[in-house]
């Protein structure tokens, strides 16, 4: 339950420190000695408090200017700056996962510390949902009776009600005690919600081995080809069925990940195929003309094409784009070519 916790500091950190940190990118050069003291203030407050929680903030801030700052280019942080979401875009991917090794270390949580709604808790459960997931899947005892898609709606459920109970930390520590109320009003709920999802489905067959239960592509075949319609200049398409929804996809070995514009995200998100908590952090494309152009990621499930369905996909998207097919899907599987003179993707499980 570390991470929960975890989060909060660093939201709380960054939006009252952020107009320090802006100016600190290796690129701009800026005197270390300026961030520091900056970072730390210029009195000898050596812990911050913040709601129970106890953060060293010398160490913090030595870790942030040591190990964040210098991976970050200063066109990206101008460019969030810009946009006004630069606290967002520290907490995503590798940013997190550096920020985290920062604030662990260096504070300490009070059992009184509730979780409860505030101007940063949207931003703060959608982190939390993410980290729950990743931490859900490392467990080898979890992913052997629970899915991808079944372990992200415990997680989503589990925030959400998190919150709604007012819980503190020091309830949340106590979620393994059957006799206590995080385990009856969060955890038993939560995870009998999650193992009804496609409990009709053969994939929760419990003869089914172990390794199809932690695979992200399901379906029988060993491999499968796929009809390609033939685009002319633009390229191949394929059609893929998102939970129901049909659509074509120019298939784009240059693109790194999967795209959806925002027209097909409202039809998922009207569908219900997709809800806020499905939103896990943004992204920055560069378009043709070379400007830059912020995206939304979010993650897709049920994702079907040709005789298999694939979870936890990662898609952008990209208001007025087009819908391509990238590496974030086709790497899913263990191989896959493009076979012009047939006209089909082939995709090996």
């Amino acid at each position: 339950m570390k991470i929960f916790n975890t989060l909060v500091a660093i939201l709380f950190f960054f939006t009252v420190n952020a107009q320090s940190l802006y100016t600190k990118d290796k690129v701009s050069l800026g005197p270390r000695s300026v961030f520091m003291e900056s970072c730390v203030g210029t009195g000898e407050q050596k812990m911050m408090e913040l709601d129970g929680m106890s953060i060293d903030v010398k160490s913090y801030c030595e870790c942030a200017a040591n190990e964040l700052i210098p991976t970050l280019y200063m066109a990206d942080i101008e460019f969030h700056l810009n946009e006004g979401d630069l606290v967002q875009w520290f907490i995503q991917g590798e940013n997190m996962e550096i920020l985290k090794k920062c604030v662990e270390p260096n504070m300490e949580v009070d059992d009184s510390f509730k979780f409860e709604e505030n101007e940063n808790s949207e931003l703060t459960k959608k982190v939390m949902v993410e980290e729950c997931y990743k931490e859900l899947l490392k467990d080898k005892d979890v992913s052997s009776y629970l899915n991808d898609e079944q372990a992200m709606h415990y997680c989503s459920c589990a925030v959400q009600k998190l919150y709604e109970n007012g819980m503190t930390f020091g309830e949340l520590n106590n979620i393994d005690d059957e006799d206590e109320n995080a385990f009856n009003e969060i955890a038993l709920p939560c995870m009998l919600e999650a193992m009804e999802i496609g409990s009709d489905s053969d994939f929760y067959d419990s003869n089914e081995d172990s390794d199809e239960w932690e695979s992200d592509v399901i379906g029988d075949l060993t491999s499968d080809e796929v009809k390609m319609i033939d685009g002319g200049m633009a390229g191949y398409k394929v059609k893929i069925n998102i939970d129901g929804i049909d659509k074509y996809f120019l298939l784009d070995t240059g693109a790194s990940d999967m795209i959806i514009n925002d027209q097909l995200e409202k039809e998922l998100l009207k569908n219900g195929s997709i809800s806020k908590f499905d939103y896990i952090g943004e992204t920055v494309y560069e378009l043709a003309d070379k400007s830059k152009v912020k995206c939304d990621v979010v993650l897709l499930n049920n994702v079907q094409i040709g005789n298999y369905t694939v979870f936890n996909v990662e898609a952008a998207v990209l208001k007025g784009g087009s819908l391509l097919l990238g590496m974030s899907f086709l790497e899913k599987f263990t191989a896959w070519e493009i076979k012009q003179e047939s006209s089909v993707l082939l995709l090996e499980k």
